[in-house]
């Protein structure tokens, strides 16, 4: 049975590396998204069942069954998510319900509302499709009860398309590694090879065989100890005594190399480390510059799966702001000082900055994630050059700032989707990086409008309150 060589071996142990901690990511993401986008969804529904709950005692309240079964029809047909919604009096009988087919009977006394509480959620199967069923007391419970089911399915969807895009990037990963541990297993096996061709050489009678690795590793160790003891034997070459003696140092030298080729392993324990690791030990031996672009590659791969990971979180773990009095346009001052670089030539700035602004409620860092997040959209929407403009005001009791730029504008069905989670209109986005924004600004009471025209360009405008109150 041949036996396996020490590059596909090697080859083999960075593919498992890869593949364990593709694995691993994959699964973490699952998890933390799915849960973290069911919450969303629960809070989402909780909002506005509650809010359909005081229109339906309104209804109640004047006898107006109709009316509210047009509110329920209108409602299920504006959210293509919602599969139904029936309301039940205390006793528990259908008031009214969106079901074309008659009500099902196995709804009916299901997810009742326990008193003193404001809702209650609960995971059905409604035929083959995960609904869940989201109640709410209507008149605190004095007129009954309303039910709303949510499908699951958007939150399926979501976790499956960012699932596709990280197994995307560890394939591209895969790829890099493979082709760049050809170039690194070459490196290391060399030298070693080196060595099994001077062990045949002496092995053979050819005392005169030098292995001359440059090296100051142990491998450049072992050459040089490797060539002295050549020398020696190729001095008592004449010698019978020595004949001997140089047989047994070659199957000695033979043995060694043989454990040497099977023992060295390259100690990877996560892909950045093992570049890091190649990196060091070859730091001066490394001139093939295409060989340093494979390098710079699998840096950025690696540093691309790391990124998505963060605005989803931060979609799902955005941490609750720390408020202090802030300047708006010390924000906007700071972004650009730190990114004047990032501001391509062909690009002119427009930058009016409001006198005497208010200064406003809010969290520096977040305040700063906006602006910087949506001037840099702005300046990588305007590939050929183009107008950037940042403005701020104060008037009604808000301070705005509007950023403009006459990049290739939005299409006119993408706006209303612009900032919903894992939309993006870029090829390698993560459609995280606006959603974040809106919660950010959602959580300083703040308002984000958007005004798009193809071919002419884009505008953002926010606003902060002045003040406001916790609710």
């Amino acid at each position: 049975m041949r036996s396996i060589g020490l590059r596909a071996k090697l080859l083999m142990w960075i593919i498992g590396v890869i593949v364990v901690s593709g694995l691993l990511v994959v699964v973490s993401v699952r998890a933390v998204l799915s849960q973290s986008l069911t919450e969303t969804l629960h809070q989402r529904t909780i909002s506005l069942i509650q809010h359909v709950a005081e229109e339906s005692g309104e209804y109640l309240l004047k006898g107006d069954r109709i009316g509210l079964r047009m509110l329920y029809d209108e409602r299920k047909e504006a959210i293509e998510d919602i599969r139904y919604i029936f309301a039940v009096d205390p006793e528990n009988k259908t008031l009214e319900q969106t079901f074309k087919k008659g009500f099902p009977l196995d709804l009916r006394g299901i997810n009742n509302v326990s008193e003193g509480r404001e809702y209650s959620i609960s995971r059905i199967l409604l035929g083959e499709e995960k609904v869940f069923d989201v109640a709410v007391p209507i008149f605190e419970g004095e007129l009954g009860t309303l039910h709303m089911g949510i499908s699951e399915e958007p939150i399926n969807v979501c976790v499956s398309n960012v699932i596709k895009l990280i197994t995307g990037i560890i394939v591209a990963i895969l790829a890099v590694g493979v082709l760049l541990t050809f170039f690194f297993a070459n490196a290391i096996i060399r030298p070693i090879l080196k060595l099994v061709r001077g062990a045949e050489a002496v092995s053979m009678g050819n005392l005169d065989y030098k292995v001359s690795v440059d090296t100051k590793d142990e491998i450049g160790q072992l050459s040089k100890a490797f060539d002295k003891m050549t020398a020696k034997v190729r001095e008592s070459h004449n010698n019978l005594r020595d004949k001997l003696l140089r047989s047994e140092k070659l199957a000695l030298i033979g043995k060694l190399a043989g454990e040497v080729a099977h023992e060295i392993r390259n100690p990877l324990g996560v892909i950045r480390n093992s570049v890091y690791f190649i990196k060091l030990k070859l730091a001066d031996k490394i001139d093939d510059e295409k060989v340093k672009q494979h390098f710079d590659i699998l840096d950025a791969e690696i540093d691309a799966v790391n990124k998505i990971i963060s605005d989803v979180l931060t979609f799902g773990r955005i941490k609750e702001p720390q408020f202090s009095k802030i300047d708006i346009n010390d924000v906007v001052r700071t972004f650009f000082e730190r990114e004047k670089a990032r501001v391509p030539e062909n690009i002119e700035m427009n930058i009016d900055l409001g006198n005497d602004l208010p200064k406003i409620r809010a969290d520096n860092k977040q305040l700063y994630q906006v602006v910087s997040n949506i001037i840099l959209n702005a300046i990588q929407s305007m590939v050929k050059g183009g107008e950037l403009t940042v403005q701020t005001t104060s008037s009604g009791g808000f301070v705005g700032m509007d950023i403009s730029d006459s990049g290739e504008g939005i299409l006119k069905e993408n706006i209303d989707k612009i900032f919903d989670p894992l939309f993006s209109t870029k090829i390698h986005g993560t459609g995280l990086g606006l959603s974040v924004c809106k919660s950010i600004i959602d959580m300083h009471k703040g308002e984000i409008d958007i005004k798009s025209e193809i071919g002419k360009g884009t505008k953002f405008m926010i606003k902060f309150p002045v003040k406001w109150k916790e609710a």
